[in-house]
């Protein structure tokens, strides 16, 4: 992959199963000599539900999807590393649990969006890309 790729950047993605998608990137960090980007999908890469097993992300069925099967199908999976996400349990204020997954879902809190909820616990930091962009808003609208 570039090393030069800026936040907005728009890189293609393709999957042995699905069509081929678009993400923007979010965000880059320095880990010695490697650059870690964070991406989000411009538009939904499948249509599934959360779980059936409750709401803790640790067990839903779409972590399970996203981190084997979809994962898998990837034509571009070298390139993932794994990253240790602490995440809040649903219900349980203030009490996390810690997963590791190459593929998750943002956070409220990530994306930058804050819904007043008793159980909420700030999960990750929002992504500066997203807070100085009207990026999820102009991603939305171009869809429609």
């Amino acid at each position: 992959m570039n090393d030069n790729f800026e936040p907005g950047t728009i890189i293609q993605f393709d999957h042995a199963d699905l069509d081929s998608f678009e993400c923007v990137l979010l965000d880059t960090e320095k880990f010695g000599e490697r650059t870690i980007y964070t991406l989000v999908s411009k538009k939904p890469v499948a249509y599934r539900r959360y779980s059936d097993k409750g709401c803790s992300w640790s067990k839903s069925e779409i972590r399970e999807w996203l981190n084997n099967e979809f994962y898998n199908g990837l034509t571009m999976k070298d390139y993932i590393m794994s990253v240790e996400l602490e995440t809040g349990k649903y219900g349980c204020k203030n009490i996390t649990e810690k997963t590791t997954d190459k593929i998750w879902l943002f956070s409220e809190h990530e994306l930058g969006v804050s819904f007043v909820r008793p159980w909420n616990v700030d999960e990750g930091e929002s992504y500066p890309f997203i807070g100085d962009t009207n990026i999820l808003k102009e991603m939305m609208e171009t869809e429609n």
